[in-house]
């Protein structure tokens, strides 16, 4: 037995959701406690190995169980905004952090992996260099030539408390009925050893959560209060958890970013309810990971086009996928790329890999087609190093122009759109923690939209047939019938393929079931769906929507057909909120 006790000493806890900023946490997630351990265990002068190797293995055991107070003992305080002065202004006319900054670090590191006299030589004289550049460019962005702008005379004078500008920030908090929270590993066995340096890390651990929740934290083997929350059952709440190789990470992103950059925690999650519940698991499909949702595309030029249709899915799916790709590191990993790294760079890879999905509003009747934004979604079972190479990608991205997207256009010239926003939504289902009233546009953007149980599913874009079922617009019946049978045959096996039962029935047109979605592509005919073509062979697809029922709910996402990596084949589960009049 392993637990944990943490004491909230003014009796409240504030701390923002992760997936709802004006929403609270709780209780406290398993993964935020093991991030204080790790931010503690770093904040050494000299880190201890020993306490390194402990939390090496905490981050190994199963998820915690956790005793808290219950929902209905939580007072919830209404959040108010506050406005507080921005804390880092500048007088500098550009940016020198990533170029002659980062040089210099650059510089060091070689100079510290040296191992023979003249390379150390080298490497000295190059870091002498960079960090004399760097003083260079620093003086220089610091000194006025007189010709300043006046939003940059205004930023200077933003140095002064006086001229600080401000920004709303919120303080989501909660005040529980018991101030102490216990996580405990019941199954663990640690060594007196390990049970004595997680003691020794607790006992320095200041906060939990924000700044203001003071607490105490102790480590101890004795058997904690009944548990409130277990993992694993029920289809409760989704907790963030520690994972194997959660350290590393931690490591990994403060290396590269010193603390600058706030990014999402590199944790896992996990599904928890009360003791006793019965947890019903509905079959997922193999691309049944994370999602990392880049929101809404805003043009950026002015009077350009106020949203994108449904109909530039597949384009903006292709410039999004190309953007990662030429930012990802090289050779470009496996789960970006979809192809085979080695002898044969062209080989597909045999194994499921990163899609890019267009989401549109569509399902009800007010739905206007526009799509949303992108969620970027990984396969199920994707390593860390994998999401990490995603996420580097992105992080690339954005240094580099702001996650801009530039389509092509007929007549008016090419359209450039800015994705904003990024954010994790786990493969859990954590989006069932936030706001009970969600709007329609914002709904679309959330995973559980797209990734509910049901038993009933309709394509938002059309399925690319894998196989030719032959002529489905003959004026000839027989022909039409028996395209159309050949066309539910080919969607039934696509189901399988991507890991998900047979649908026990399959409805097939060119017109849509859905409010706002235009038709599959047909020859001859226009506004509707651009046709798919394969990227290694170049054949193209015919195009189809597609109205699916399973005997028993499947879980999503939805995504079958030859375009299914790129958001072709995605389908909205149909349920009493999303089912058409």
């Amino acid at each position: 037995m392993l637990s944990i006790a943490v004491e909230l000493l003014a009796g409240r806890y504030t701390a923002t959701a992760f997936n709802d900023w004006a929403a609270p946490e709780w209780p406290p997630h398993p993964a935020r406690l093991f991030s204080a351990l790790v931010a503690t265990w770093a904040d050494e002068e000299i880190p201890a190995p020993d306490e390194r190797s402990a939390l090496s293995w905490l981050e190994a055991q199963s998820s915690p169980q956790l005793s808290c107070s219950a929902d209905h003992q939580v007072a919830r305080r209404t959040p108010v905004t506050v406005f507080v002065p921005v804390n880092d202004p500048t007088a500098l006319t550009r940016d020198v952090h990533r170029s002659s900054y980062q040089a210099v670090l650059d510089a060091e590191a070689v100079l510290a992996d040296a191992n023979e006299a003249r390379a150390a030589a080298r490497a000295e004289k190059a870091l002498a260099a960079a960090r004399s550049k760097a003083i260079n460019d620093a003086h220089k962005a610091g000194t006025a030539s007189g010709i300043e702008s006046a939003s940059q005379i205004a930023g200077v004078l933003e140095i002064l408390p006086e001229h600080r500008s401000k920004q709303g920030r919120w303080f989501p908090t909660v005040v529980p009925a018991d101030p102490e929270v216990w996580f405990s590993w019941p199954e663990a066995d640690p060594t007196d050893n390990q049970l004595v340096f997680l003691d020794r890390l607790c006992s320095r651990v200041g906060r939990l959560g924000h700044s203001s929740t003071f607490v105490s934290c102790r480590a101890t083997a004795e058997a904690p209060p009944e548990p409130t929350l277990v993992p694993g059952v029920g289809d409760g709440m989704t907790l963030r958890v520690p994972r194997h190789g959660m350290i590393d990470r931690l490591e990994q992103d403060f290396a590269a970013h010193r603390g600058r950059v706030q990014g999402p925690l590199p944790s896992g999650s996990a599904v928890y309810g009360p003791p006793g519940t019965v947890k019903t698991v509905a079959p997922t499909p193999l691309l049944g990971g994370d999602w990392i949702v880049l929101s809404t595309p805003r043009p950026l030029v002015p009077g350009g086009p106020e949203a994108l249709r449904l109909t530039r899915s597949l384009d903006l799916a292709r410039a999004v996928r190309n953007a990662l790709l030429s930012h990802s590191a090289q050779p470009v990993p496996e789960v970006l790329s979809g192809h085979q790294r080695g002898e044969r760079p062209s080989a597909a890879l045999q194994r499921p890999h990163l899609a890019v999905v267009a989401l549109p509003n569509v399902g009800s009747r007010h739905s206007d087609g526009a799509v949303m934004g992108v969620a970027l979604v990984l396969p199920a079972g994707a390593s860390l190093d994998e999401r990490r190479a995603v996420e580097d990608a992105i992080t690339a991205w954005s240094a580099t122009n702001g996650l801009t997207v530039v389509l092509g256009s007929s007549g008016k010239g090419p359209l450039r759109f800015q994705l904003v926003a990024a954010r994790l939504d786990p493969a859990s289902g954590a989006d069932r923690d936030g706001p009970t009233v969600v709007t329609e546009r914002r709904a679309t953007l959330r995973r559980t939209t797209w990734c509910r149980p049901s038993a009933e599913w309709t394509t938002a874009t059309p399925i690319a047939l894998d196989r030719f079922p032959g002529d489905l617009g003959s004026p000839r019946a027989a022909v039409r019938e028996g395209a159309e049978q050949e066309a539910k045959v080919t969607i039934r096996r696509a189901c399988q393929f991507v890991g998900l039962p047979e649908p026990t029935e399959v409805e097939v047109d060119s017109a849509s079931f859905l409010a706002a979605v235009p038709p599959a592509n047909r020859k001859g005919r226009r506004g509707g769906f651009s046709a798919f073509t394969a990227g290694t062979s170049g054949q193209v697809r015919l195009g189809v929507h597609a109205r699916l029922r399973f005997a028993e709910p499947v879980a999503g996402p939805m995504l079958i057909g030859a375009g299914r990596y790129l958001g072709y084949g995605l389908c909205l589960p149909l349920d009493r909120s999303t089912s058409q009049p």
